[in-house]
Parts: structure tokens; sequence; C-alpha cells
């Protein structure tokens, strides 16, 4: 259920530009020059979990599942790693009205970079652990 409320929060956040500056003017959250190019991959990889996910529901992991779970890990996980790691996720816009022109440390984007794809790897080793074939 994870997968795919992250998937309609970015659209959502996107088709409705939800935060709006003091002069009414509304903003993605996420930078919209992702559109072009690197939410794509990450949107791949959410949707393939969502479908690892629905089939979860009805059956047990085998290693093939597990398998294709860690394809779509690494197709979301990787690219959002880049992403954070470059600083490239917040609408720049946005993050200046909200937090006045104060920007996160260095270090913040760096731990995200790296903890995402080490969340999603103990993912799949614990689906690989799940697998019965």
């Amino acid at each position: 259920m994870w997968h795919a409320l992250l998937i309609a929060l970015i659209v959502w956040q996107h088709t409705a530009q939800p935060y709006r500056t003091d002069g009414g003017t509304r903003l993605d959250v996420l930078d919209p020059s992702l559109w072009s190019g690197w939410i794509w991959p990450i949107l791949a990889g959410l949707v393939g979990l969502v479908t690892l996910d629905t089939i979860r529901a009805v059956r047990v992991w085998t290693r093939s599942l597990a398998a294709w779970s860690s394809g779509a890990e690494a197709a979301f996980a990787l690219p959002l790693a880049w992403v954070l790691h470059r600083q490239e996720l917040f609408n720049p816009a946005f993050l200046s009205d909200a937090n006045g022109g104060w920007q996160a440390p260095q270090f913040f984007y760096t731990l995200a970079a790296m903890g995402v794809p080490a969340v999603s790897a103990g993912e799949v080793v614990k689906r690989f652990r799940e697998a019965r074939d």
C-alpha cells in the first residue's frame, strides 16, 4: 500500500501544486524538472513494486518474484539516491519560500542518498529470505 500511496502523492503534488506562497503562487513540492527525466524510472520502479505487492497479496514469495522485486527496488532506489545526492529532489522555489532560504547541510542529502539504497537492499534480502522454491 505504501508504494501506491507514494505514486499518488508524487503525481498529486505535480498536478495540484499544493503549496502556495504568500503571494498566492502555486508550486510543486518536488522539482518540476524531474518530470523531464529522473521521475520516470522512479515511478516505474514504484509501479513494479505495487505490482509485486499485489501478487504477494495472493501468493507466497518465490525466488523468481524476489528477483523481480530486486529489479523494481533498483529501478526505484538508484535514481532516487542519485537525485538526492545531487540535491535535486525538491523544487528550489518551494524550499526558498518554505524555509526562508535556509538550506539543509550536505550531510543530510548524503545520508539520505545512502539510506535509500540501504533500505531497499534490506527489503530485497528480506524477500529472498521469505522466498520458497
